[in-house]
């Protein structure tokens, strides 16, 4: 067939025509399509749509309370089952009475109908309602959580991601990966490497608060946290444990925090506590109120010349607010209970660097008060108080010398510190304890009701050093001389109802009735007793009463002297003073009060009465009027029972091992035979025995010689008694021979006149005729 132009014309003009038709049935039938869906969406979805134009608005709601509105700007596509929701805003709804409305918002949603699963590949957005805001209609301060690929389950209400997630809150805000939110029960899960920054308020002026946690759960309607195996730090302070409670305030703001499991504490300056449970209660700038630690609390810390550690079952500490300072907090008190310990070392001493000083601690419970310290933005130590049991020991190591130890007991020690380091005073209350072990090795222990110690100020570094000690009620004190301290230096008690010791001079001054015994040699009782700890000496005042023990065989040699009789030796004086290097002690009388001493039978009395070790000699001296009196219960001769041998004179030295007595000037001696004087006399004495008493074995007078008895008188310059043959004999000198004068013979005079005491007759030797017997001697 020929085609024209005009039949091609036509044709092109017949299938536009039908071009057109078809396009316009299409767009009726595409029409009809997406009315009919849209019309059936609620039906097949089971809820309520409501659409405006190009949006709509969808609720589910149960027995009248609506859980959840699911807002979109576009439908994109309805099939399988699925609706694709753009600019999508999900509003959940808490259960009734919570008065919680919280949003998810996003670009883009898949709703499965089956399912009821909504779900998102792009950036999600959620708005938790703070608590603050509870009931009102728009939170002002919510939580806002940002993540991706989100699924929301409408079921369940849960909200959950696998991605990473930023959250904000009132006060801080984070981040972590993967997170899940339930609707109905609140709970706010971020699933892992949790990181939360908590920031202070802004006029605190310090610095966040940063937390570290592997797992944190927020349940907002009970404000509370709960993180796994967190780490939370502030400035250059870290607490971390297994687990951690962090409870909010209804402002958002942290109130407090519950760690469980390897709690662990770590200050700026590198110190340590470890327990097994903390509640640290927080203020509004996230400073710490109060802290309790339980179950095994340790305590470390260490510079570059100190190291402390600690240990108690519990801890409680409060913090108080820095003056001028505004969000910080220092320490204000601290009590440690159950098994409390504390040790410091420091290492170095002036003029020693190797020293070590360590202090201990110990006790049931301590009691620690803090202040200020000078930079005004930390807190020392000023007052601690150990209860129950309190022991407090200060042992020094050095280098070239012995250690020195001081340890104190008591039901209570309270000491102070000066700028929280350096001692300055330690109580000790209630069946007090003092030990201290000496540079010598000496050992000194001392028991009283109470005690109170000063230490002198030392550099920062340096060992506390013991100005003074006071003690009261029922004092006793024990010393053991070292092991090489001198034979003659054994233990020594002392008892007293106050005692005060100087460091100083090392003199323990006891006062109230007390008494001061060498054991095995002296007991000593005064009003006052000074005794020097570091010498053995003594002095005391008033009312002295001494007693010697009879010494053992094996330590006769290293004893004071004893006066010939058996037995203890006991002196009275108004003072003394002993000698511990010299061996000496001496008494001392008062005016009309002479110094008394009396072994046996035997006795001497005196101004001054002198005990010397070595050589074991007593020294008696007189003093204007008041002169020697010494008396012997001694045996004179076979035929007379025991007498008294009663002498005076101006000074006496009798010695121990020769058994002698010298008295010398203006010498008056009494006895059973008759009175004698002279210059000079000396007496020879046997000791007393078991069941024996003393014996005089010879006696020798010289100088001014007279004797007296009964009806006569003779007067020499030398008179010798020997017991060997019961004799006087008195001799004279060339020019002044010896007489005797008597009411029946008158004068006799001869070289010698010998006096028997057996037969009672006297003979006279050399002169005018042959000895004869002069008189019989009445007894």
């Amino acid at each position: 067939m020929r085609v024209t132009v005009e039949r091609l014309r036509l044709w092109i003009l017949i299938a536009a025509s039908l071009l057109i038709a078809v396009l316009a049935g299409f767009f009726l039938w595409s029409g009809f399509q997406y009315r009919h869906i849209v019309q059936n969406l609620p039906h097949k979805l089971g809820v309520n749509i409501q659409q405006t134009a190009s949006e709509f608005t969808y609720s589910q709601s149960s027995h009248g309370h609506t859980l959840f509105t699911i807002h979109a700007s576009r439908l994109m596509s309805f099939k399988n089952d699925k609706a694709e929701l753009h600019n999508v805003s999900i509003t959940l709804y808490g259960p009734p009475g919570s008065h919680r409305a919280d949003r998810i918002y996003g670009a883009e949603f898949e709703y499965n109908r089956k399912t009821g699963i909504a779900s998102s590949q792009g950036k999600v957005e959620i708005d938790l309602e703070s608590p603050s805001q509870k009931g009102q209609g728009k939170a002002q301060r919510p939580i806002h959580v940002q993540t991706s690929q989100l699924t929301y389950d409408s079921k369940t209400g849960l909200a959950e991601t696998s991605q990473y997630t930023e959250f904000s809150l009132p006060q801080g805000s984070g981040h972590a990966t993967g997170a899940n939110y339930n609707s109905k029960t609140g709970l706010f899960v971020l699933e892992q490497q949790v990181y939360l920054q908590m920031q202070p308020g802004k006029s605190s002026g310090t610095s966040a608060t940063v937390i570290h946690a592997a797992h944190l759960s927020f349940q907002r309607d009970k404000n509370q946290a709960t993180l796994s195996a967190p780490v939370i730090q502030n400035g250059q302070q870290a607490t971390s444990a297994a687990q951690a409670q962090l409870y909010f305030r209804p402002d958002g703001s942290a109130d407090h925090i519950v760690a469980q499991g390897h709690v662990r504490m770590t200050s700026a300056t590198g110190a340590t506590i470890t327990a097994q449970t903390a509640q640290i209660a927080l203020s509004g700038s996230n400073q710490p109120q109060t802290a309790v630690l339980t179950g095994g609390v340790q305590y470390a810390g260490h510079s570059a010349q100190e190291t402390m550690q600690g240990s108690a079952q519990q801890a409680h500490l409060s913090f108080a607010a820095v003056p001028g300072h505004a969000g910080h907090s220092w320490l204000r008190h601290a009590l440690f209970d159950q098994s409390v310990q504390f040790t410091q070392q420091i290492h170095g001493a002036p003029g020693d660097p190797k020293a070590v000083s360590t202090r201990h601690i110990s006790g049931g419970q301590a009691d620690v008060a803090f202040a200020p310290a000078a930079n005004g933005t930390k807190s020392v130590p000023t007052t601690i108080i150990v209860q129950q049991n309190a022991v407090a020991t200060m042992r020094t190591t050095y280098t070239h010398q012995p250690p020195q130890q001081t340890t104190v007991r008591a039901n209570e020690v309270v000491a102070t510190l000066a700028n929280g380091r350096t001692l300055q005073t330690m109580n000790a209350i209630g069946q007090a304890e003092i030990t201290s072990l000496g540079k010598d090795g000496s050992l000194n222990t001392t028991h009283s009701d109470s005690l109170h110690l000063t230490f002198a100020p030392q550099p920062r570094h340096a060992a506390a050093q013991l100005v003074s000690a006071v003690e009261d009620g029922h004092v006793v004190m024990q010393q053991t001389p070292a092991r090489n301290a001198r034979k003659s230096q054994g233990p020594v008690m002392a008892w007293a109802d106050q005692a005060q010791y100087s460091a100083v001079d090392q003199v323990l001054h006891l006062r109230g009735n007390p008494r001061l015994q060498e054991t095995g040699a002296l007991d000593l009782s005064a009003d006052a007793i000074d005794y020097h700890r570091a010498t053995g000496d003594a002095s005391a005042i008033g009312n002295v009463k001494a007693t010697y023990r009879e010494p053992s065989a094996a330590s006769a040699n290293g004893s004071l002297p004893q006066l010939g009789g058996k037995g203890a030796t006991h002196v009275i004086a108004s003072h003394a003073w002993f000698s511990s290097a010299r061996g000496q002690a001496s008494f001392y009388g008062s005016s009309g009060h002479p110094a008394r001493l009396w072994q046996g039978g035997n006795s001497v009395s005196a101004p001054v009465i002198e005990l010397r070790r070595s050589p074991q000699q007593l020294l008696a001296s007189g003093h204007g009027t008041d002169a020697v009196i010494a008396a012997f219960a001694a045996v004179i001769g076979s035929k007379s029972p025991p007498g008294l041998v009663r002498v005076a004179s101006d000074s006496l030295t009798y010695s121990d091992k020769s058994h002698q007595a010298d008295f010398h000037g203006h010498v008056a001696a009494v006895d059973s035979f008759g009175r004698m004087q002279a210059a000079n006399i000396i007496m020879q004495i046997a000791p007393a025995a078991d069941h024996q008493p003393t014996r005089l074995q010879r006696m020798t007078a010289t100088g001014g010689v007279t004797l007296t008895q009964p009806g006569r008188r003779a007067v020499g310059t030398r008179l010798v008694y020997t017991a060997s043959d019961e004799r006087y004999v008195l001799t004279g000198r060339p020019g002044a021979l010896p007489y005797l004068t008597d009411r029946v013979h008158g004068r006799t005079t001869g070289a010698a006149l010998i006096f028997n005491n057996r037969n009672d007759s006297v003979e006279v030797n050399g002169g005018e005729g042959r000895a004869v017997t002069v008189t019989s001697i009445p007894k």
